[in-house]
């Protein structure tokens, strides 16, 4: 995490101190937990006081030694808060609200989570389109490479089928089908975000990038960096998955890139022709 300490060792010239205290340098064991203007925070939390912490790690153990997943979740979650908060000091000047933390660790708590959708087999693929499960919002995507050139699409469906948005992108010079599926789920993630969709199941009909993400290649070519790019996004959501399909699952968004001819964004529909993929989809994957 980007603290004051950490950047300055890193060459940046800031100030160290704590943005909130002004006393002690900016350290994670201090803005996080330490920090005299936090600590009741952790009281109202947790009822406990944190002082003396010789590493972030060595707190965590000690504060959460014994307790049961919904106090370990709830330590989570407030140390996510007080980052907002601290961040929204720094880079927004605001003023530390005790309440304001308080108050955006129960908002959090309160968030729905849904049933985390199992994964398709490798083997066998998923042959049609299927609902995501409540609360979660299926982007399925696909690339189409043409003399060199790549168009991109994808389309967001809701729990009940309906589309959410449409999008198209082409004119992407292209070496490979494989690179450009690779660059396909870099651009719809990115995507995904800008458009505030952040409990994610994310579907290709690509057999060879779906393994390409499971197997967590580290290596240094232009493919690795691009997968590396996907994985970065990840934290970015609530919830994330990556899933097979095969192509007969994947339609609507192989319709939309072989027929991507610029940028274009639909809200809520898509072009002319998609109904007829988005149509069909809804009503194999009825529940019975």
């Amino acid at each position: 995490m980007p603290v004051r300490t950490k950047l300055r060792k890193r060459g940046l010239d800031v100030d160290p101190l704590c943005p909130w205290c002004g006393i002690e340098e900016e350290s994670i064991p201090h803005v996080l937990l330490e920090c005299f203007c936090i600590r009741r925070v952790w009281f109202a939390v947790l009822g406990v006081h944190v002082t003396g912490a010789t590493s972030f790690h060595a707190s965590v153990l000690q504060i959460l030694e014994g307790v049961g997943a919904e106090m370990v979740a709830r330590f989570f979650t407030t140390v996510y808060a007080i980052w907002e908060a601290r961040n929204a000091c720094v880079f927004e000047d605001r003023e530390l609200s005790i309440g304001a933390i308080m108050d955006r660790v129960r908002a959090l708590e309160a968030f729905p989570r849904p049933t985390v959708l199992p994964r398709s087999s490798i083997h066998t693929g998923v042959a049609t389109w299927n609902r995501p499960a409540a609360g979660w919002i299926k982007v399925n995507f696909d690339a189409s490479v043409r003399r060199s050139m790549a168009g991109f699409g994808m389309v967001a469906r809701d729990e009940e089928g309906m589309i959410l948005a449409a999008v198209t992108l082409a004119s992407v010079m292209m070496q490979s089908a494989g690179l450009a599926e690779a660059l396909c789920l870099r651009w719809v993630m990115s995507l995904a975000l800008e458009l505030g969709f952040f409990n994610v199941c994310f579907e290709t009909d690509s057999l060879q990038l779906f393994q390409w993400w499971r197997i967590r290649s580290r290596g240094c070519s232009y493919l690795d960096l691009i997968i590396s790019d996907c994985r970065s996004l990840v934290s970015s959501f609530t919830l994330m998955d990556l899933l097979f399909v095969r192509r007969s699952g994947n339609t609507a968004a192989d319709f939309l890139a072989r027929g991507a001819s610029s940028f274009a964004v639909w809200i809520e529909e898509g072009p002319p022709g998609l109904d007829t993929f988005v149509a069909s989809d809804a009503l194999a994957s009825m529940p019975a």
